[in-house]
């Protein structure tokens, strides 16, 4: 017995960037999302970008599936003065950098023409304000992780104690915010298990989670054969924009690359990511690649892919994109958090400077080791990180069960 899905649910998609091109992590999880919603709903997509970005709205109309898609162009305040006002208003400085007049007159119009089964917006609290004007039988939030807790992990390393007491503030003008808008809402979703018990404790309504998954046939191993011989190649992948990549960096070059370099001294780490040019990092063992149009082929050509994350929340692409392309991988705790992978069995997994060091010297040195871990790698993500899940864990939350029958047709 097939079940085809008809497309009888309309919506209404908000997000706060073109989730298509994906540029980055945020933008993955939206077009995830997006592209599984097109599985069993027709919507409208209505979104926020700067000026100097390019969007072609016909071209990315098609690629999301969308039914109309609308670009509002938004150029956010000052970022030292949005941090201010945050604190002076007790608003989250994200609600505050992504507020439009001009998206929120949009939906109210699109709202007003159409009668929406469900409003899905995307993009946590940066957007979750714009829920109220539009008029649907369900309105969804994509929080994806724990915001609150990112900023609580941020303040327990960084050394400034201004700092420090800012992103301790943050945490809690958004466990509070979240806690209003929230009643605005059916649902909210999560991107793991860990993220939806740690956000059920701020608010009323259902959490659930709806993972990422992860394109199994674009990020593959490399074919086996010979290997042409080069010196080793670590690689981060990561948008600099974000601070805990940032972060990241600094503590990888800094206190772990040194010890690497002690015992294979030829070893290049290769940095990928939009703004990863622009660190000033002088180093000749570190290349600062930036933007990467074929992420797929970094993931094959290194010898060890290294995610040195000491904050975070949620789970990461790069991980699941390492797995699911058979890399050797040294990773911390958070780094891996959200994922049953295990040490040992489908990467290494270390926490500081010397234990990073020696793992990824390890594996540097014994190719056998990181044949059978890139080989249990793959094996995990097939298994557990297939881009179905994504639809049929959105579908479950968008249609839930006593409704399927009114939807979907069994030949």
């Amino acid at each position: 017995m097939i079940t085809i899905m008809r497309k009888n649910l309309t919506a209404l998609v908000i997000t706060p960037e073109p989730a298509w091109p994906v540029v980055n992590g945020w933008g993955g999880r939206h077009y995830q999302l997006i592209r599984a919603m097109a599985e069993f709903s027709e919507f409208d997509a209505v979104t926020l970008a700067p000026p100097f970005v390019h969007v072609d709205p016909e071209e990315t109309r098609c690629q999301l599936r969308a039914r109309s898609f609308t670009v509002i162009r938004h150029s956010p305040p000052s970022k030292q003065l949005t941090a201010l006002k945050s604190l002076l208003t007790s608003e989250p400085m994200g609600s505050l950098l992504f507020r439009s007049e001009p998206l929120r007159d949009t939906v109210v119009a699109l709202s007003a023409r159409n009668r929406y089964d469900v409003c899905l917006v995307l993009g946590d609290i940066c957007m979750a304000g714009y829920a109220a004007d539009v008029q649907a039988r369900m309105h969804v939030l994509d929080m994806c992780d724990d915001l609150a807790l990112n900023y609580e992990r941020r303040a327990l390393i960084v050394g400034n104690g201004v700092v420090r007491a800012y992103y301790r503030r943050q945490a809690k003008i958004i466990r509070s915010y979240l806690r209003r808008v929230s009643l605005a809402f059916t649902r909210i979703l999560a991107i793991s298990e860990l993220d939806a018990e740690s956000l059920s404790r701020d608010v009323d309504v259902s959490v659930v989670t709806v993972p990422n998954g992860v394109d199994a046939e674009l990020f593959r191993p490399a074919q086996s054969g010979a290997s042409v011989p080069h010196d080793p190649r670590l690689l981060f992948v990561g948008a600099m924009r974000s601070w805990p990549n940032q972060d990241a960096v600094e503590w990888f070059t800094s206190s772990v690359l040194p010890r690497i370099l002690q015992e294979n001294p030829a070893t290049q780490l290769q940095l990928v990511g939009s703004g990863s040019e622009h660190l000033a990092i002088n180093n000749p063992s570190v290349v600062l690649r930036g933007f990467a149009e074929d992420l797929a082929v970094e993931y094959r050509t290194c010898d060890v892919l290294v995610c040195p994350l000491r904050v975070g929340t949620g789970i990461k692409n790069k991980l699941m994109e390492a797995l699911a392309s058979g890399c050797a991988i040294v990773s911390t705790d958070i780094g891996i958090e959200g994922l049953a992978v295990r040490h040992g069995e489908h990467l290494l997994v270390a926490n500081d400077p010397l234990e990073f060091a020696h793992a990824v010297n390890r594996l540097l040195c014994e190719p056998e080791l990181r044949i059978r871990l890139g080989n249990a790698a793959r094996a995990f993500a097939e298994k557990v990180l297939s881009e179905g899940i994504v639809r049929n864990h959105l579908r479950a939350a968008m249609l839930p069960d006593e409704n399927l029958s009114a939807h979907s047709t069994d030949l």
